[in-house]
């Protein structure tokens, strides 16, 4: 079995895995599935069967719409789209015949399951089938558009008039109060002359009717014109529209127009949140775009397919969309963080639209059988309704004008604009608006105006004269959308505290004061958290409270000192507070709840303010400028530079950026963007407590006034009394007694919170629906902490509420004080529980125990849990026992050991036996400890003027002046702040630490979590155990439950000395010294075994990963080892892993995930010791201020390593490299054997006092005493169960599998970290899919880039986004632009063979691998600039390479040779080629990433591994694969950091930006051609005789072509001509990356070659450079390291890397130099002497190594007593036995760094070629 791999640092490993091909299978379901169907759809004529085998309605066969998935009802269809086929014939119809009331199919097919009522009450049927309102029959208008409603109109005499069914009447009797006519239309509502009650009101806003005439009156914000249509008073009205794949802003005045941002495509529609500065828009394909302000444009929502519109709910920022297929309305986070289904039955919707004011949706549905309507939702979809029928009307635009209540779509049949009401009545049409002939788009309306367009232009119309026409723009507008404030006016919510109650208001028609919450106790309201439904307040005395939901129970928040101000930050949660002594300003955050100070004012803070949107705080101080601090802390800035006068009512406006307050001189407002305060009135009695533009409130002791700011008139009265705390915010109705979604879109009922159901847009109905798990057992402080199982009632609170300890069943001793309680036999019954009215019980209890009559006092107790214990079962105590002559009486009867007595600890649980102990105190203080000046005791000198009083009398803390967090400066006046993360280390965090002025944050790794101490990092998962030797036993302490039990014992006559445990077998081994032996215990089936025999140590020490114990042996100075699955034979079979010059080896401990051993020497010179396990490497620790180093103990969190020295007493730690070296002398501290550490404690066995003792690790203090045995503790260890529990991998380790649905075999893989993106390639595909793994759970991808054949190899460039492949007949290196708008062939000739395309974005460089060719068997590794110049061999003598790839660093190339079973890497210029790896048998996939290496290997069996080793070690841990791997990448956080000339803004280029290392070079795809530089048009195009240049700007003729003369503007016409002597232009790059023609002669045949440098211009080596491309320099090793960290590759794992000065700087090993340690110190000399000392110096060499060996071997089969020849087996290696190759492999080249790459010679490139390899 092989090895478990180490931790791989937050490696993402992906690995594509072949999965059998899923069409077969799903073709032969659906082939069973298609079998079925004929019996479901039962032979019914009106039911038609898709290919897929689902069954749909008969009339959906060629409707023009695919019904079925797979879209086969819309295949072989005989009729268009515009006509309907009769079943079972070849007659097609239109579609207005189905349902006429005629029948047009011979079987009548056409008039079947019609509905009976074709349009709604009120309305009358044309002939075509159109709907109008009954009223408009006979009114002399063609409102059908087939004049059908005025042909049946008879004409009337004079005096007469037409009734609707064609009867005439006296026109005296209209309006008679009689019904003259039948259907009453001579008695219309309009008879008393009510004109705002009209179908369609005259205004286009407010209407009041008055006698006789009516007058009109506009909305805040608008003016009336010409007495009935409002206009915007700002006149600022603009649309967005899409032009092309821009967007920009028209302004409807003026006609400006501003480009705003490219799309990348063409909308077909867009809106654009106004709060939020987002636009949104759709693709051709349906796919849902975002854009925020300031950002980056993405998808949104990828999974959404065939979306048709969208709409926006621009209260909460919602966005949402009506889908075709699947036809259904959804609704999600504007920021792509979850989506639901609003509705999605018995739909098919179009133009959706959203109104928020009304909370409903409305949409054109498609219904069955040609039914089109007008239809209505909640927006939450329900009260689902039909507006009006709109059949054969074809509408168009469905549009909104919220302020009216209308809805207005174009009529495309009749050329009209139609309206209604949104409760469905008010119908009316605006006739012959549109142009004969047009298509129109889409439709807005606003400010009494349409707007519409056709796709060439856009054009206004007013609603008072409809067919005069404006062309506000001419140009291909693909989508639009008008844009003004009053457009998406916000919902302002008021929220108060009144007394005791909470009230809110909601700003709007109709507002009204609505009671919220009501307490006892008064609440005075600081703040609300609208996003998460929190309410912040105070009481009386200062206490900060908590509100959670509506209405919800008030909860305290501890913050350790009175608070008088409260602000939230709604982005984040946390909450910024103000103390009542006007000066500290704290944070409480939401990741740990602790409160924490974040600054200390200079004078008295009046106001504080919080502005959560620009992440800021102010205040106001008397006689202080406003204060301005960010959120994370630092220091304050002045925001503006005049003072503060003092007690003045003030308030902050954060949408408008302003600060307002009253004073003397009236009202006024600083504008906190221009830096300047005006007067907004100069005199203002009324106050002022909120702010919120345009508005302003105030309060006059009796009522809440609302103000518009703009005109400071009175909006708004409410009644209130005594408000005290008033907020403003815009957000969605807080509903009492439901529950609010986080994201502030709508409320659900309680009883859909956690149904199962998401109800909410984003689900957070459904989030923190947990039910208690071992990891999270409790939820406490609102529900922002998490409490594991282990964690509750372990007596210490780690909830601030103290929930965990709440209602613990916590047993009491007879004497109230705690304690064992009576058990009962057979555990019926073990402990009195305590529960509610248990107080007065137990007090009857102890009185009836005094009594010596316990039974009769038991009945109280019955009803918590003591009725099952009988008076058989009690074991009842008879008198208190009598203690024997060695026990000591404790005063309650208690009896300890006598030697406990006045030993210092306080055994006695009344503390009696440390009471009149004459213990002299010490007159001196030893070295490294202060005397207290008063009290006159000792405490560690590290303890002064730690912020805490260690003496009693507290003057180890005086003289200290400064707040906490600052010290004393040098000049004794100023205070400095402290970096407690240095300066502290430890004792400020318990794991990571942040510093802050004044401050610190602290920070846990995972698995941890922080305590609400803020400082204290606690275990989550189960409870740690301390596992105890005491004497001949074996205790299992728990650390936080107290709880102890045996967990083993031995004979009375051994001593279980040292111990450990095996964490994978759970076994227990330890020391035996009666037997000399190492003995161990299954603690599952409790067997026991001998490990070994004849041995003597101090101490053991499992590796529970290499499977082998170590122990030390001091008498002999060795450390030895044997395999853990030895079995006692009468052998002793170990392993001496050091030996000769150990001094005395004691304590030893190991660290199996990093290899290493770490022990102490307690010898004539002490010294702390590490090695690797296999006793290599080894080297002093420390050896310095050592006494006798006794016990160590590992702490792997904060990477240091502790020991207690029996000589010094002192506690003692260094980090793992021997620095940082903490002393701490503690006088409890005498004669420590083992320790072990835990989270924050240190713990160790003290042998004299026979006890267990704990400290603080970082501190020594609080020390306690654990354990107190009749018997020396000796081992020690701390047992975790959560770490792994097997050592050897059964399958795969965690990862995460993509089936990709409907995909064959994949043959290319590529990652995007940033967008989290998995490219793939499949046999056959001629596509290139894209996988968003932030939506992998809903499987969908689609198609990237299509492609012509199978892609052989991909690369992604992940700083432009161009995508590259292999691929075609005969193979090219292709190239695409982002989304695969644009591509082109980058190289095509010298291909044969290509594949392993590797990319190197941040140095600009592609390499490849192509078939050696008449170079010679084998291959060729090549290179090229991203922009195919450059091409050049690196290597030539590569057989069958796979997995080509880029070291982390990006200035090595990495590949695996199957044939040879090695891995080998190469500078990019060819140099330095070395041999990383070989006697891989089986290779066949490999990848490299982060200094790591990951192979696999088939046997010869079939079985495939996959390996993964680090590249500086030759250990390899493998794992078992059952799959076919096709590829293998390695990716991480930093694989894909850096920058090139595309990374930004595609580089200026209009099309494909390909990236070289002197720049960039703009390209353009096929049939366009580059002009300046940057811009493609399209090409030229050229007659018959005539053919292009191949830059597409000229044409030629054949005879052009190689006539010595260059016709072509590039000179291409005369490129790859037979060579002649005439002057040729090359064309080079220059530095910007644009490409220009040089001059070259060539050199004359009698010229001697001269020697130069290579150049840019100069050939590389022959092969690829004979295609006459010039050669590009590669980057230096430097250039691209600046973007990059030190990796294990930097320095060519020859030195250390650092980052000195902000450079990278390597320190060399011995024997090499350079920059990056490239070169090796002793240069080879020319000539036959340098190849004979080479030779003498190898033979030495060998000679020396041979010897070393032979001792080493010698001195490891030495042990103490009888050795075992067996060699010890550390770790397990990469190659296996059984497949060991038997043939004869070729050849190697050295590896050595001299060795010349014949395809490279860097003394002569252009002259001196090389014979090829």
């Amino acid at each position: 079995m092989g090895r478990p791999p180490p931790p791989l640092r937050l490696l993402l490993a992906l690995l594509s895995i072949l999965l059998p091909p899923l069409l077969p299978l799903a073709g032969s379901a659906a082939g069973a599935g298609i079998r079925r169907a004929h019996v479901a759809c039962g032979g019914d004529p009106h039911v038609w069967q898709c290919d897929d085998g689902r069954c749909v309605s008969s009339s959906w066969r060629c409707d023009g719409a695919a019904d079925c998935l797979d879209g086969s009802d819309e295949q072989d269809c005989v009729c268009g789209t515009k006509k309907v086929q009769c079943p079972g014939t070849h007659h097609c119809i239109p579609h207005w015949e189905l349902c006429d009331q005629h029948q047009d199919c011979e079987d009548g097919w056409d008039e079947e399951g019609c509905p009976q009522q074709p349009c709604l009450p009120g309305q009358w049927q044309c002939r075509n089938r159109v709907c109008i309102m009954a009223e408009w029959k006979c009114n002399g208008i063609d409102d059908c558009g087939d004049s059908s409603d005025e042909d049946v109109c008879a004409t009337c005499p004079p005096g007469m008039v037409r009734c609707d069914e064609g009867k005439c009447i006296l026109e005296s009797l209209m309006c008679n109060e009689e019904n003259d006519c039948l259907d009453g239309t001579d008695e219309p509502n309009t008879c008393d002359v009510d004109e705002c009650s009209l179908e369609y009101s005259p205004c286009s806003q407010l209407c009041s009717n008055t006698p006789g005439t009516y007058s009109c009156a506009c909305l805040q914000g608008y003016t009336l014109r010409h007495g009935t249509a409002c206009e915007v008073t700002d006149n600022a009205t603009q649309i967005l529209v899409a032009v092309g794949q821009d967007l920009a802003l028209l302004d409807v005045r003026t006609q400006a127009y501003r480009p705003q941002l490219s799309t990348q495509t063409e909308p077909r529609a867009l809106v654009y949140d106004q709060l939020r500065e987002t636009y949104y828009w759709l693709t051709e394909d349906g796919e849902i775009h975002v854009h925020p302000l300031g950002k980056g444009t993405q998808s949104l929502y990828a999974d959404a397919r065939e979306v048709n519109s969208i709409s926006l709910d621009w209260f909460t920022g919602q966005l949402y969309w009506a889908s075709s297929h699947p036809p259904a309305i959804y609704a999600g986070l504007g920021d792509g963080r979850g989506y639901v289904t609003v509705l999605g039955k018995d739909i098919v919707p179009e133009q959706l639209t959203v109104h928020p004011a009304a909370r409903s949706l409305y949409w054109v549905n498609r219904g069955q059988r040609g039914r089109t309507v007008i239809a209505a939702a909640g927006m939450d979809g329900s009260n689902k309704r039909e507006l009006t029928v709109v059949p054969m009307e074809e509408p168009v635009g469905l549009s909104l004008d919220h302020v009216a209540g209308r809805l207005y779509w174009i009529s495309e049949y009749k050329e009209s604009i139609e309206t209604l009401r949104v409760d469905g009545s008010g119908r009316h049409s605006f006739h012959t608006v549109l142009r004969r002939h047009t298509e129109p788009l889409g439709l807005a309306v606003f400010e009494s105006r349409f707007f519409w367009t056709d796709g060439t232009e856009l054009v206004s119309a007013t609603w008072a004269s409809p067919q005069e026409h404006a062309v506000l723009l001419r140009a291909p507008i693909s989508a639009f959308t008008v844009v003004h404030a009053l457009q998406q006016p916000p919902q302002l919510s008021i929220m108060y505290a009144s007394g005791k109650a909470i009230s809110l208001v909601h700003v709007g028609p109709g507002a009204h004061s609505r009671w919220v919450q009501e307490w006892q106790e008064p609440f005075y309201l600081q703040d609300v958290d609208w996003q998460r439904s929190v309410l912040y307040g105070t009481d009386d005395r200062g206490t900060l409270l908590s509100v959670v939901g509506h209405p919800g129970r008030r909860e305290a928040i501890a913050t350790g000192r009175p608070v008088c101000s409260a602000r939230v930050d709604i982005r984040s949660g946390d909450l910024y507070w103000l103390a009542c002594n006007r000066r500290d300003i704290g944070v409480i955050r939401t990741s740990d709840m602790f409160p924490r100070i974040l600054h200390r004012a200079r004078s008295s803070i009046q106001h504080l303010f919080l502005d959560w949107q620009r992440g800021a705080l102010y205040w106001l101080a008397r006689g202080q400028p406003l204060q301005q601090l960010s959120l994370a802390g630092g220091a304050p800035w002045d925001a503006w530079n005049e003072t503060w006068p003092g007690d003045l009512p003030a308030a902050m406006d954060s949408r408008a950026f302003s600060l307002l307050w009253c004073s003397g001189l009236g009202l006024r407002a600083l504008s906190l963007t221009k830096r300047q305060a005006v007067t907004l009135a100069p005199s203002w009695p009324h106050g002022l407590v909120a702010a919120f533009e345009p508005y302003l409130v105030s309060a006059n002791g009796t009522a809440l006034l609302l103000w518009d700011r703009r005109t400071l008139t009175l909006v708004l009265t409410m009644p209130a009394a005594d408000v005290q705390g008033v907020v403003a915010f815009v957000d969605s109705e807080l509903q009492a007694g439901a529950f609010h979604c986080a994201s502030g879109a709508v409320c659900v009922t309680a009883g859909e919170r956690c149904d199962g159901v998401p109800q909410c847009p984003d689900a957070s109905d459904e989030t923190g629906c947990w039910t208690p798990t071992q990891e999270c057992a409790l939820r406490c402080d609102a529900a922002t902490r998490c409490i594991p199982k282990s964690w509750l009632c372990d007596g210490h609170a780690d909830c601030l509420d103290h929930t965990d300890e709440q209602g613990c069943g916590e047993t009491l001793g007879l004497d109230g004080t705690g304690g064992p309680g009576v058990a009962c036999p057979m555990g019926a019954c073990t402990s009195f529980p305590v529960g509610p009215g248990a107080g007065t019980a137990w007090g009857n209890l102890l009185s009836s125990w005094r009594g010596r009559n316990l039974l009769s006092a038991m009945s109280p107790l019955v009803g918590w849990g003591w009725g099952q214990c009988t008076r058989s079962a009690l074991a009842l105590p008879t008198a208190p026992k009598e203690c024997g002559p060695a026990e000591f009486s404790c005063r309650s009867g208690q009896c300890v050991a006598l030697a406990l007595h006045c030993d210092g600890d306080h055994d006695c649980q009344d503390g009696s036996d440390e009471e009149g102990c004459a213990v002299p105190r010490p007159l001196l203080c030893r070295e490294g400890e202060v005397r207290c000046s008063h009290s006159g005791e000792c405490v560690p000198e590290a303890w002064h003027c730690d912020g805490a009083a260690d003496c009693r009398d507290g003057t180890d803390e005086q003289r200290c002046r400064c707040s906490p967090g600052y010290r004393l400066a040098k000049d004794g006046l100023s205070c400095m702040d402290i970096d407690e993360c240095t300066e502290w280390g430890e004792g400020a965090c318990s794991q990571t630490c942040l510093n802050a002025p004044g401050s610190y944050s602290c920070g846990c790794l995972p698995g941890y979590l922080l305590e609400p101490d803020g400082h204290v990092c606690k275990l989550t998962g189960a409870e740690p155990v301390l596992l105890v030797a005491v004497q001949s036993e074996v205790l299992a302490y728990g650390l936080r439950s107290g709880h102890k039990e045996v967990l083993l014992t031995t004979d009375k006559d051994r001593v279980v000395f040292s111990l450990d445990y095996d964490l994978v077998e759970r076994k227990v081994f330890w020391m035996d010294l009666a037997t000399e032996s190492i003995r161990w215990q299954d603690l599952s089936s409790g067997k026991k075994g001998t490990l070994v025999k004849g041995v003597k140590s101090d101490c053991i020490a499992v590796d529970w990963l290499g499977r082998n114990l170590y122990w030390t042996d001091g008498a002999a100075g060795q450390v030895l080892a044997t395999r853990l699955g030895a079995a006692w034979q009468g052998i002793p079979e170990y392993t001496v892993v050091m030996d000769g010059d150990l001094d005395q080896p004691h304590s030893l401990v190991v660290q199996p995930l990093a290899g290493l051993l770490y022990w102490s020497e307690v010898g004539s010179h002490p010294r702390l010791m590490e090695s690797t396990m296999d006793g290599s490497r080894r080297h002093v620790l420390l050896a310095q201020g050592l006494g006798w180093p006794t016990a160590l103990a590992l702490d792997l969190p904060t990477q240091r390593i502790f020991w207690l020295d029996e000589k010094l007493g002192s506690v003692s730690s260094a980090r793992l490299d021997g620095t940082s070296v903490k002393v701490l002398k503690l006088g409890w501290v005498r004669s420590p054997f083992a320790a072990a550490v835990c989270e924050g404690q240190l713990y160790w066995s003290e042998r004299k006092t026979w006890s267990v003792q704990q400290v603080d690790k970082a501190s020594g203090k609080n020390r306690t005493t654990l354990l107190k045995q009749h018997g020396q503790p000796h081992g020690l260890q701390v047992y975790l169960k959560d770490l792994p529990t097997t050592s050897g991998s059964q399958g795969l380790p965690p990862h995460r599998t993509l089936p990709l649905a409907k995909v064959g075999h994949l043959t290319a893989i590529d990652y995007a970290v940033k967008d989290k993106s998995l490219y793939f390639a499949e046999v056959g595909g001629n596509s290139i899919g894209l996988l968003r793994l932030k939506d992998w759970g809903r499987l969908s991808w689609k198609k990237a880039v299509a492609v012509e054949g199978t892609v052989t190899s991909l690369a992604l460039d992940w700083l432009s986004g161009n995508l590259y492949w292999i691929g075609g007949q005969l193979p090219s290196i292709h190239v695409a632009a982002p989304g695969g708008r644009w591509a082109l062939a980058l190289l095509s000739e010298g291909l044969q063979g290509a594949a392993w395309l590797a990319l190197c974005p941040r140095a600009s460089t592609m390499c490849f691998v192509t078939a050696a060719g008449s170079h010679g068997p084998g291959a060729t590794v090549e290179c090229a600039a991203m922009d195919g110049t450059g091409r050049r061999a690196v290597w030539r003598r590569a057989r069958a390479p796979t997995g080509l790839t880029f070291g982390a660093a990006g200035t090595r190339l990495y590949w695996a040779e199957h044939e040879r079973g090695t891995i080998s890497s190469i500078e990019l210029d060819g140099s330095h080629f070395r041999v990383v790896r070989e006697g891989l048998h089986g290779l066949s996939l490999f990848a490299i990433g982060e200094g790591f290496l990951l192979w696999s290997t088939t046997s010869t069996n079939g079985s495939s591994k996959i390996w993964h080793s680090r590249m500086e070690r030759a250990e390899s841990w493998w794992f078992p694969m059952e799959k076919d791997l096709v590829a293998m990448r390695i990716y991480s956080q930093f694989s894909q950091e850096g920058t090139n000339a595309c990374a930004k803004s595609n580089g200026g280029c209009a099309q494909l930006c390909l990236p070289n290392p002197a720049g960039r070079q703009c390209r353009c795809s096929p049939g366009y051609h580059l002009v300046r530089g940057a811009a493609c048009a399209p090409a030229v195009s050229c007659p018959a005789a005539l053919q292009p240049c191949p830059d597409f700007q000229s044409c030629i003729s054949g005879k052009q072509v190689c006539d010595g003369r260059p016709d072509c503007a590039d000179g291409s016409d005369e490129s790859d001509c037979p060579s002649r002597q005439m002057r040729t232009q090359v064309p080079a790059v220059s530095p910007s990356g644009m490409s220009h023609v040089e001059e070259q002669k060539p050199a004359s045949p009698t010229t001697a070659p001269q020697p130069r440098q290579p150049s840019p211009s100069s050939p590389a080596a022959p092969g690829p450079r004979e295609h006459g491309e010039p050669f590009l320099v590669p980057p230096s090793t430097e250039e691209v390291l600046r973007a990059v960290p030190c990796s294990s590759e930097t320095c060519n794992l020859r030195g250390d890397c650092a980052i000195e000065a902000g450079r990278v700087r390597c320190h060399c090993a011995l024997g090499y130099r350079g920059n990056y340690c490239e070169e090796a110190e002793v240069q080879p000399f020319a000539g036959p002497i340098a190849l004979g000392v080479a030779v003498l110096l190898l033979l030495a060499a060998a000679a020396v190594g041979a010897l070393a060996y032979m001792r080493r071997r010698d001195r490891r089969r030495r042990t103490s007593s009888t050795a075992s020849t067996r060699v010890l087996t550390l770790y397990h290696r990469e190659s296996d036995p059984e497949e060991e190759d038997e043939e004869e492999e070729e050849e190697l080249p050295p590896k050595s760094d001299t060795f010349v790459n014949e395809a490279y010679d860097g003394k002569d490139v252009s002259n001196n070629r090389s014979r090829p390899g």
